[in-house]
């Protein structure tokens, strides 16, 4: 057994139980609702317009507590992001550790 962020980690490379899919620009990434909601207070700069955005557990619970459209289908769409950005951004809600610099490649496709 491992370290609880290492296990936590596991979990979500093996899809082990996963019951929401993070839908992205370029991809879909599967996820745990009980770690989204738990983790996912994170304050991060739009890749695009240079605005903060601040990815909070009461977004997460919220969606999840109600009757929403992502909470019947199990699918949140957050399109802004591409599926590399959004998995770094998942990975450290589920072991609080940061990529390592040569793992965050910044999309410079509008230049």
């Amino acid at each position: 057994m491992g370290s609880l962020s290492e296990d936590l980690l596991t979990a979500l490379e093996e899809s082990n139980m996963t019951d929401i899919e993070i839908v992205c620009a370029d991809g879909k990434i599967p996820a745990h609702k009980s770690i989204l909601v738990a983790r996912s207070e994170v304050t991060e700069h739009h890749k695009k317009t240079g605005q903060l955005l601040t990815f909070s557990s009461q977004y997460f619970r919220s969606m999840f507590s109600h009757d929403t459209k992502e909470n019947r289908t199990n699918t949140v769409s957050i399109k802004d992001f591409d599926a590399k950005t959004m998995n770094n951004l998942i990975r450290f809600f589920y072991s609080d550790n940061v990529p390592k610099p040569s793992d965050i490649t910044p999309n410079v496709s509008g230049f």
